[in-house]
């Protein structure tokens, strides 16, 4: 379970191109789409792992394809043959060592991310089906916000209140009644969140600099909605467990 892998693009000798069509060649791309990343909509298990890959080929087409596949970056290696002195490696290595550590870093969010993501939907399963319609159509939006852009303010206000939408859902919903697990029932480490994941909502939503926290006025940073981010998650985890457990009972009276 590494936070990043580096993969090579050529798995084999002396090929450039036709990659996708060549079923026979183990070659990085296969590697990343069927293997590691798969989609948005169908993502594998390193989906939020940052898989950079390490090649020398300048074929556009190739980077556009890898690039498809969800490729988080690139390492390019000198060829031997163009080898031009000392300097244009020492630049090369500082790329690549900027290039890990953005990867490390966009890596400590989203494999927590991606988790979470996950655990929603496969708690989703099972419970009133345009809920877990949403909560899928969700998923994969967040997932496609976060693997195409840098993890901005921007990118994270997106990832937010698309994950915020859930509960709008089921705020609006004649069938499911979040306001009597807010104020009844819901366990207190769960709902001490509440007020704070709402406020967070509200700040982003209007644009704001600071937003409320615990009873203190906080700035809105990057590194806050990523914790809040996370926190939702789990928040809306809490609940659809509540909902599992309450049609369970419900049956069984």
């Amino acid at each position: 379970e590494p936070h990043v892998i580096v993969l090579d693009f050529h798995l084999v000798e002396d090929k450039d191109a036709d990659i996708r069509d060549d079923k026979r060649l183990i070659s990085g791309y296969r590697a990343l789409a069927k293997v590691l990343k798969g989609s948005y909509n169908k993502p594998l298990g390193s989906f939020g792992r940052q898989v950079i890959i390490f090649t020398a080929t300048s074929r556009i087409e190739n980077i556009l394809l890898l690039k498809e596949g969800n490729a988080d970056g690139f390492i390019l290696k000198e060829k031997p043959e163009k080898y031009q002195g000392k300097q244009i490696t020492k630049d090369a290595i500082s790329k690549m060592v900027a290039t890990l550590e953005r990867a490390l870093e966009r890596a400590e969010f989203l494999i927590r991310l991606n988790g979470k993501i996950n655990e929603l939907n496969a708690t989703s399963l099972g419970i009133e089906p345009k809920l877990s319609d949403t909560i899928r159509a969700v998923s994969e939006s967040v997932r496609l916000i976060t693997q195409s852009n840098d993890i901005n303010e921007g990118v994270l206000k997106l990832t937010y209140l698309n994950i915020f939408s859930i509960l709008e859902y089921i705020k609006s919903s004649k069938k499911i009644k979040i306001n009597d697990y807010i104020k009844v029932t819901a366990p207190n480490e769960i709902l001490k969140d509440w007020n704070n994941i709402d406020n967070v909502r509200n700040a982003l939503a209007h644009g704001d600099k600071k937003v409320e926290i615990d009873n203190r006025e906080q700035l809105l940073s990057i590194d806050l909605i990523k914790d809040w981010a996370l926190k939702l998650c789990d928040f809306i985890k809490a609940y659809l467990n509540h909902l599992i457990i309450s049609e369970v009972n419900d049956r069984h009276t």
